[in-house]
């Protein structure tokens, strides 16, 4: 199951879309809030950690205003090893989730064998996301719901680390806004 999500129609240059986004009532769950501007990157750089916020429950927000043919992969992590990424490939053009080191993963030979991936359908500069998390599942909403992922994952331990990593690029990271979700 996902997050309650509101659909709308867009129009394109060729044809019309759906879009997604969650809910606006989720805003009424949110609580602490972490928030950061301007935020350089260059290689691997650690965002927040779980001490100020539980990545089992949170609600992040990004926006990145000159994207170009930037790539960049978010990482979940904990001590145990396990590690959640997720990105855009600018070269390809194409968002992604890679769950090959999420945690338990031996259940099934083709549960992380492969990364999901959705190609990009903006072609705007301006790269917006929301990501939703919940103990077990990822939401990603990219470009104002143009591009919509979704995937469980089942981690040895919480994760405790939020970072962001870069290879032989950098770009400025406009705005990171994460929230706690008070939800059971």
């Amino acid at each position: 199951m996902t997050v309650a999500r509101e659909i709308k129609l867009i129009k394109d240059a060729d044809s019309y879309r759906l879009a997604f986004k969650p809910v606006d009532e989720i805003d009424a769950y949110k609580g602490v809030k972490y928030k950061k501007e301007n935020i350089a990157v260059n290689g691997e750089l650690a965002l927040i950690n779980s001490e100020k916020i539980n990545f089992s429950r949170a609600a992040i927000n990004f926006n990145i205003s000159d994207i170009k043919k930037d790539s960049f992969t978010f990482k979940l992590a904990n001590k145990q090893g396990d590690e959640l990424s997720f990105g855009y490939n600018g070269i390809d053009d194409i968002f992604f989730i890679d769950r090959n080191k999420s945690g338990k993963t031996g259940f099934s030979n083709t549960f992380s064998n492969k990364k999901s991936v959705a190609k990009r359908i903006s072609d705007s500069k301006i790269l917006s996301g929301t990501i939703l998390l919940d103990k077990t599942s990822i939401e990603l909403f990219f470009d104002e719901g143009s591009t919509v992922m979704t995937e469980i994952f089942f981690p040895n331990a919480p994760f405790e680390t939020f970072s962001i990593e870069t290879v032989n690029q950098d770009f400025v990271l406009d705005l990171l806004e994460v929230n706690q979700l008070n939800i059971n």
